[in-house]
């Protein structure tokens, strides 16, 4: 989610944030990475029985594209509490990440088993779907995403994609139009948006 954000939002969130596992992870997301270890390394005794710490801390490595480690710290979080969604989440991004879909579907399906409410392991599982083209186990997931938070354009144009799978070019169309225009100039969006009005 903090990817989507851009250098300059995330400076000024970090200016105003005396969060510390906040500052971690927006140092890493803004490839700090030493700055970040540093403060991990500083917090680790008033923080290390919290399971967002490693998290924290497992995103970082993820950032980094160190996967194992990753895989290790995000583990260590659920040790801590196996109810804690992130870090579950965020083990089917890394194994979606290294190819190996069946332990990201897993993983997805288990954090929204945790939390169907939650909006981003949702989006996860259903984007997994939607890559193999499991259309209709997608759509409703995407559906659903799409009612409770239509202004967000990770999910539109996941919905959209999926009526244009599906030939419905009409919906992507209404879908597509109902976004601000500034969103329609990405790249993913506006030429899934073209291509709904050529067909």
């Amino acid at each position: 989610s903090i990817a989507v954000i851009s250098t300059p939002r995330l400076e000024e969130t970090l200016k105003d944030n005396n969060d510390p596992l906040s500052k971690i992870v927006i140092g890493c997301y803004q490839g700090k990475f030493e700055e970040a270890f540093i403060n991990v390394d500083k917090i680790y005794s008033q923080f290390k029985n919290n399971p967002s710490y490693w998290n924290q801390v497992g995103t970082c490595y993820y950032l980094k594209g160190d996967y194992s480690k990753a895989i290790l710290f995000f583990n260590k979080s659920r040790d801590l509490d196996s109810k804690y969604l992130p870090p579950v989440n965020n083990l089917g991004v890394v194994y979606q990440k290294q190819g190996r879909y069946q332990r990201a579907l897993s993983a997805f399906k288990k954090a929204y088993d945790l939390n169907a409410f939650a909006i981003t392991p949702a989006y996860n599982l259903a984007r997994l779907y939607l890559q193999f083209g499991i259309v209709s186990k997608a759509e409703p997931i995407l559906t659903g995403l799409y009612k409770k938070s239509s202004e967000d354009i990770q999910v539109a144009n996941a919905l959209a994609t999926v009526n244009l799978i599906k030939n419905d070019f009409m919906g992507a169309i209404s879908i597509y139009s109902a976004l601000p225009k500034e969103q329609i100039t990405k790249p993913e969006v506006g030429l899934n948006y073209s291509l709904a009005l050529k067909l």
